[in-house]
């Protein structure tokens, strides 16, 4: 699946523009987070449709600050779950510098080589 990073301006409606943009084009947001830092709503999107998201993105004049690969994992929905995880990963040196827990128990992981944390996990 593909993460994209959107950065826009931190006002009412930012987030309903994305998410409308995409809908209408029958893409599904598969999880997500999002936050505000220096004026900026920062969100992170999870799409299976990666080059089709981008594509109307940019055409709706949504600027994507990153694209990037990410690994869907399903977890227990219990205390160290991810603790287990993060830590597979830690132990193979892998670099996990994003991860948020999306819908059905599963968390998308932003790592540094996504094929030796598939094969890991």
């Amino acid at each position: 699946m593909k993460d994209f990073t959107i950065m826009l301006e931190d006002k009412p409606g930012s987030l309903a523009e994305v998410a409308t943009t995409l809908g209408n084009a029958g893409i599904n947001i598969e999880g997500g987070c999002g936050f505000t830092a220096m004026g900026k709503g920062i969100f992170h999107l999870l799409v299976k449709e990666g080059g089709k998201a981008r594509e109307v993105l940019e055409q709706a004049g949504i600027a994507i600050a990153e694209e990037k690969d990410v690994l869907v994992v399903s977890i227990e929905n219990k205390p160290s779950a991810l603790a287990t995880v993060s830590q597979k990963l830690a132990n193979a040196g892998i670099n996990l510098d994003l991860f948020y827990i999306i819908s059905f128990n599963r968390v998308a992981l932003g790592v540094n080589d996504v094929e030796k944390a598939r094969s890991v996990l």
